[in-house]
């Protein structure tokens, strides 16, 4: 298959599970990789997003080359999933830093679903000293102190948000959800994790999960 122009297929593991997109949705399920062959437990989950019809196929691919029991071998820096006939070439992408990236809100994430939020109406930004974050909710912006732990180039931690200040506009009943939640996570401590280019942030069963630019 070849991918639409300015995508790209990404996939990460963690938690004896798997995380994938094809540049639309985000798929994610139980999976075990052990002995040389990706075995997925029962379909993969999925967010709900309408995709153009490009990317409606790759990602109908992807879930396809990833369900079907496939071979999976790790050589550095590259992972082969599948065969020369069915498969993909995946190299492994730094991660961004916490500090000084743009990062767009994608996905809200409870316990019983993972919900896809529209492009462009969310993110966030923590300046290059750690220390304050500005903040697009869903309709209103604000902006506040964090404290970061560990500082620097750390993958995993903590970031305690301060009270933020916030606007006050009135807003759409979907905006207005997107901002609940998104303002219910970020007060206090939250726990973050960086996987590539994407930001996981966690609080009690709630969560956030942006993608960097």
């Amino acid at each position: 298959i070849t991918l639409a122009d300015g995508t790209a297929v990404t996939l990460s593991f963690e938690d004896d599970g798997i995380s994938a997109s094809a540049g639309c949705n985000t798929m994610s399920g139980a999976a075990n990789w052990d002995d040389g062959t990706l075995e997925v437990a029962g379909e993969l989950a999925t967010t709900m997003m309408a995709c153009p019809d490009g990317l409606q196929e790759q990602e109908d691919w992807l879930a396809s080359l990833l369900t079907s029991s496939p071979a999976i071998a790790l050589d550095g820096d590259t992972l082969i999933v599948g065969d020369d006939t069915t498969g993909m070439v995946l190299e492994e992408r730094a991660n961004l830093p916490l500090e000084g990236t743009v990062w767009q809100l994608e996905e809200l994430m409870s316990p019983s679903a993972v919900s896809a939020v529209a492009a462009g109406i969310a993110g966030l930004t923590i300046d290059a000293t750690g220390t304050q974050v500005q903040v697009a909710a869903g309709c209103n912006t604000g902006s506040g102190s964090v404290t970061v732990e560990p500082a620097g180039d750390a993958s995993t931690g903590t970031i305690d948000f301060g009270p933020l200040a916030m606007t006050r506009k009135a807003c759409p009943e979907d905006a207005m959800n997107v901002e609940a939640q998104v303002l219910t996570v970020l007060d206090g401590p939250v726990d973050y994790s960086i996987d590539g280019s994407t930001l996981t942030l966690t609080k009690g069963d709630a969560g956030l999960r942006y993608r960097g630019g």
